[in-house]
């Protein structure tokens, strides 16, 4: 079962292998030029231009309009952004989480992406450790579990719901990718 963190948990998105040939390319072996200018918007000054940049580059994911190689490499931004954004921006950070969490339907991403987020999962504002749950849950991987587990007695009813979901995803594993 593929899920969509905040979204009812079945697989009604659908799915797919996560190849996706060429669709981020320019031509010239690189991501698009609308694809490169909401990456630079993610470091740009301005809170709410992270925001909207994150929300975009969410759009793109879920569609699943790009190649793996700059599937990864958003994905890689988002986390960098929630890992670094300051604390008071909670609406851009929540959106790049609710964005990478979006993209699981379209793309299998290992673990190894997310790992950065861990550090700070204990002190994370419950709506966005519920994400952070889904995400880990949403790779399937076996390892993931071991962060997911502290978080079943949490006190926000949430977090232990989506650390519950997040275990049943990881025991549903999913089949490895083709050649």
């Amino acid at each position: 079962m593929t899920a969509v963190c905040g979204d009812p948990r079945d697989d009604t998105q659908g799915g797919d292998d996560g190849d996706h040939g060429d669709r981020s390319d320019d031509g010239h072996g690189g991501p698009d030029g609308h694809l490169r200018g909401a990456l630079a918007a993610l470091v740009g000054s301005v809170p709410r231009t992270r925001d909207v940049a994150a929300a975009e580059l969410g759009d793109r994911l879920r569609g699943g309009s790009l190649d793996r190689a700059a599937a990864e490499l958003v994905v890689t931004r988002l986390v960098a952004l929630v890992v670094d954004e300051p604390d008071d921006d909670h609406g851009v950070r929540e959106s790049a989480l609710h964005s990478v969490s979006e993209a699981f339907p379209q793309y299998p991403f290992p673990l190894a992406l997310f790992l950065p987020l861990v550090p700070g999962m204990a002190e994370r504002e419950a709506e966005l450790l519920v994400h952070t749950l889904c995400i880990l849950g949403s790779t399937q991987d076996p390892a993931a579990a071991a962060l997911v587990r502290p978080h079943l007695g949490h006190a926000d009813a949430r977090v232990r719901e989506e650390a519950a979901w997040a275990l049943d995803e990881i025991r549903a594993g999913r089949p490895s990718p083709g050649p």
